[in-house]
């Protein structure tokens, strides 16, 4: 896309012949980051600085059990459910995709008494240490929407050409229709909202053709009964979106337009 290569199996499917979807491995504690705001609990994954799980405390999954939290975004395999994003590098050069090593001043970040944003910095560095990478979210006192920025620091003596990602991955298993459960007939699946179109992809189109779409003022998510988690680039930039299913997960993506960081500059993507 705009000069960037396709993602590789590793970070999203390619276009056919196409390897299969990949997720990091499963996280250990000793990567894990937690994030509390009071509405979300959030851990963050090491490798690739992403949100590895997401638990809503004021929404319990039944009234009966205040105390257990809905879940959406999940680790584990049989429920896989993650929001990837990352820098895609042109020319070959090292990149900050969602299966690099950040580093983070601390294991745990609470949204302190009176602050209305909390701000929790991740680090990546390049191999040959030309490159430093700050990825940056912000979380906000009551509201559910997490900001996300990435500052690039090119120390060294070449352009850096990147454009940044965001992809939704989740574990897909057909849900079983019963008359005794409303959830069962609601839609479960990937959709996208084109800038003027809203658009449910259904796993049997996917399967068979992969959506591929240029999209301003849009954004992409993954719905369940009641919920979803949405991903939303810069609406005044074109954006590339893709939708995939393989190996039991779907996956939309999308990609932004390349950007080049001189020598000595830096520059953000968010």
């Amino acid at each position: 896309t705009n000069g960037v290569p396709a993602l590789p199996g590793a970070v999203a499917p390619v276009a056919p012949p196409a390897s299969p979807v990949a997720a990091p491995a499963a996280a250990t504690p000793a990567r894990l980051i937690t994030v509390r705001t009071g509405i979300l609990e959030i851990a963050i994954d090491l490798r690739g600085g992403d949100l590895s799980t997401a638990k809503l405390p004021t929404y319990p999954v039944h009234k009966d059990q205040p105390d257990v939290p809905l879940q959406l975004l999940n680790s584990q395999p049989e429920s896989f459910f993650a929001i990837q994003s990352g820098l895609r590098a042109a020319d070959q050069q090292p990149e900050a995709n969602h299966l690099a090593e950040y580093t983070a001043a601390g294991t745990e970040f609470v949204l302190a008494e009176g602050a209305d944003e909390l701000v929790v910095p991740l680090s990546w560095q390049s191999p040959d240490s030309a490159l430093r990478v700050e990825k940056t979210f912000r979380f906000h006192r009551d509201s559910f929407k997490v900001d996300l920025e990435y500052t690039v620091h090119n120390t060294g003596t070449a352009p850096y050409r990147a454009a940044n990602y965001l992809q939704l991955q989740r574990h897909y298993a057909p849900p079983e229709r019963s008359m005794f459960d409303v959830d069962s007939y609601s839609f479960y699946g990937p959709l996208v909202y084109n800038g003027s179109k809203y658009e449910k992809l259904e796993i049997d189109d996917l399967t068979k053709t992969p959506y591929t779409q240029p999209v301003e003022k849009g954004w992409l998510a993954a719905i369940q009964h009641h919920f979803l988690a949405a991903a939303v680039p810069p609406a005044a930039e074109l954006w590339s979106y893709e939708g995939r299913f393989a190996e039991g997960r779907f996956l939309v993506s999308a990609i932004g337009p390349l950007q080049t960081v001189a020598p000595g500059a830096s520059a953000s993507f968010k």
